[in-house]
């Protein structure tokens, strides 16, 4: 699909991370070109793990967060990271 020049697709306000869902999640953080490819191959096996009908956008973007959370704190462990982005925090 060949996408035209000004007819972008409207965001819808769940496509969109909550703003206080991400602050503080990395902050200050800095990821190398690799840590980013790891991080978003992690975050692209967790969502083949989750039923069709839960991999919403607002679903990906909590995943996202705790994956982000847990290489803050320098995880780099690809298993390790999954079971972060699986397991809910129980403040969440």
């Amino acid at each position: 699909m060949v996408p035209i020049p000004g007819n972008r697709p409207r965001l819808r306000s769940e496509d969109v991370p909550d703003r206080e869902m991400m602050m503080g999640v990395a902050e200050g953080a800095i990821f190398l070109p690799e840590d980013v490819r790891l991080l978003q191959t992690t975050l692209d096996e967790v969502l083949t793990i989750l039923p069709a009908a839960n991999r919403t956008a607002s679903m990906k973007n909590r995943l996202a967060s705790r994956i982000l959370a847990a290489a803050a704190k320098g995880e780099r462990d690809p298993v390790q990271l999954r079971i972060s982005a699986l397991l809910a925090p129980a403040d969440e």
